[in-house]
């Protein structure tokens, strides 16, 4: 009886101190990706926070996308840097829809600030970027072999 009492305050005690943990709260998020005006046809959109696992987007035709974390439906919130894959892959080539440093969350230069669910995150990408002018990138697509 005196270890069934011990064990009975072990899981109050334990139950307390933890809590019900369910995990992050996601928010549904959605939006659009645009090139200076125009959408984005193809290719993810990823979300990217430090306290959780990333939240990717598949772009449609129109630019349109909703983020998922996994199995979950949103992202976190807060204020997070976001990277954009834009490509197709057509007879062996990549075609890039918008410049390729936007691709990589630590040089896009990109954030999302998430507040709570919304249906109207957007961002507008551009061409004219000092690293992409330099290359010759072109205004609609990049083919890279």
């Amino acid at each position: 009886m005196k270890y069934l009492n011990h064990f009975c305050l072990f899981v109050c005690y334990f139950s307390c101190v933890t809590g019900c943990n369910r995990g992050p709260d996601y928010v549904p998020v959605s939006g659009i990706v645009t090139i200076e005006g125009k959408p984005v046809k193809s290719g993810f959109i990823r979300v990217m926070p430090s306290n959780g696992k990333a939240a990717t987007g598949k772009l449609g035709p129109d630019g349109s996308f909703k983020l998922q974390t996994g199995k979950e439906d949103g992202t976190l919130v807060g204020e997070h840097p976001v990277e954009v894959i834009a490509f197709e892959t057509k007879n062996k080539q990549k075609i890039w829809y918008a410049p390729i440093s936007y691709s990589d969350y630590l040089r896009s230069k990109l954030t999302a600030k998430i507040e709570g669910p919304t249906d109207n995150l957007t961002f507008d990408l551009k061409w004219d970027s000092e690293d992409h002018r330099s290359a010759g990138f072109f205004k609609e697509a990049l083919v890279v072999e």
